[in-house]
C-alpha cells in the first residue's frame, strides 16, 4: 500500500502542465477559475475603498473662509503643513498666544512740534506805543503807532520796505497857552524807508533779528486854540536811519508773534513852522542845520522817535 502511493505521486509531479504556454488563460467571467472577492489581494481591496477628500477652498489669508470650513481644512492642513496667516487669523483661531498680532496704534500727528518756515515773502504789521525824546519833545504825552512791512528772506537776510505812523497827545508850553488861551493839541509821526534785516538763526521757534532801514521822517505838534482861530503847525521833515530789533516767536509754521523796539535816528532835513490865525497865516521854513542862527533854536534837541510794538509777522514761502 505504502509502495503505491509513492508511485502515484511520482507520476504527478513528473506530469507535465495540462495548458499549453500559447493558450490564453484570461479567465471568463462566472467561470470557475474566477477568484471570489473575498480572495482579491488585500492591497486592491484597499484602494478600491479609498475616498477621494473635497480640498480645502479657502486662501491661506483668509481665516474666515478657514473658520467655515474648519474640517477639511484643518485635515489639509496636517496633510500639506500650510495654515491661515497668522497676521490675518482671528484671534480666537490662534492657539499660542504669543502669535498673536500686537495692537499697533495709529499714529498721532503732533501738532506741537513744527519747523517755522524760514524763507519767502514776509508781512509783518505792528502796533504800540509811540515815544519820542529830546528836548523837543518834552511836550509829548505819548502815542500809538502802527506799522506795516513787506519783505522776502532769504536764509539769514532779509530785504524790506516798511512804512509807520503814529498820533499822539501834545500839550503846548506855558508861554503859547498864555498868549492863545487854552490849547488842544497832538504829536504826528511818519515814516517809510527800505532796508534789510539779519536773522540769527534758521531753526526753531525763537527767531531774533535786527534791521536798518533808511528813509524819510517827519514828526509834526498840531496846536489849536481853544476858540479856533489860531492854529499852529511846526513840523521837522528829514532823513532818518531807522534802527530795529525784535524776538518773535513762531505759534505757526508760518506765523510768529513777538516784540520789536525801534527808534529813528535823523539828519539833515529842516523845520518848518506855520501859524493860522484871524490875522492871516504865515510859514517859515529853515534847514535844520542853520536853526541856531536864524531862529536861535538849538539843532540838537530835534525829534528822535522811537516805538516797542507787538509784532506779528506771516512767511508766505518761496515765491
Amino acid at each position: 500500500m505504502i509502495a503505491e502511493l509513492i508511485v502515484g505521486m511520482t507520476i504527478f509531479v513528473a506530469e507535465p502542465s495540462a495548458v499549453s504556454p500559447d493558450e490564453d488563460v484570461t479567465h471568463e467571467p462566472g467561470s470557475d477559475d474566477e477568484l471570489p472577492e473575498d480572495d482579491m489581494p488585500e492591497a486592491d481591496a484597499e484602494v478600491a475603498e479609498v475616498e477621494v477628500s473635497p480640498s480645502c477652498p479657502c486662501e491661506v489669508e483668509d481665516w474666515r473662509c478657514w473658520s467655515q470650513h474648519r474640517e477639511v481644512c484643518n485635515r489639509e492642513r496636517q496633510q500639506t503643513g500650510t495654515s491661515p496667516n497668522a497676521t490675518e487669523r482671528s484671534p480666537d483661531e490662534l492657539s499660542d498666544k504669543a502669535a498673536r498680532p500686537k495692537h499697533v496704534p495709529e499714529p498721532v500727528e503732533d501738532t506741537k512740534s513744527f519747523e517755522p518756515e524760514r524763507h519767502g515773502a514776509v508781512v509783518a504789521v505792528r502796533a504800540g506805543y509811540l515815544g519820542c525824546t529830546t528836548k523837543w519833545c518834552r511836550d509829548h504825552r505819548g502815542g500809538v503807532l502802527g506799522g506795516l512791512e513787506l519783505g522776502y528772506r532769504h536764509g539769514f537776510v532779509a530785504g524790506l520796505i516798511s512804512v509807520d505812523g503814529g498820533v499822539g497827545a501834545y500839550r503846548a508850553d506855558d508861554d503859547f497857552t498864555a498868549q492863545v488861551g487854552d490849547t488842544e493839541g497832538s504829536f504826528r509821526f511818519f515814516d517809510m524807508g527800505i532796508g534789510a534785516a539779519l536773522h540769527f538763526v534758521r531753526t526753531g521757534r525763537i527767531d531774533p533779528w535786527v534791521s536798518a532801514r533808511i528813509g524819510y521822517t517827519r514828526v509834526a505838534a498840531h496846536i489849536r486854540g481853544a476858540s479856533g482861530q489860531v492854529k499852529v503847525i511846526e513840523s521837522v521833515s528829514r532823513g532818518g536811519v531807522r534802527l530795529g530789533g525784535g524776538l518773535p516767536f513762531s505759534v505757526a509754521p508760518r506765523v510768529s508773534v513777538g516784540p520789536r523796539f525801534d527808534v529813528t535816528l535823523p539828519f539833515a532835513g529842516t523845520l518848518c513852522l506855520e501859524i493860522h490865525g484871524p490875522q492871516g497865516s504865515s510859514r517859515e521854513c529853515s534847514p535844520v542845520r542853520k536853526l541856531e542862527e536864524r531862529l536861535m533854536v538849538d539843532s540838537s534837541g530835534m525829534p528822535i522817535p522811537w516805538s516797542i510794538t507787538l509784532d506779528v509777522r506771516l512767511v508766505f514761502g518761496s515765491i
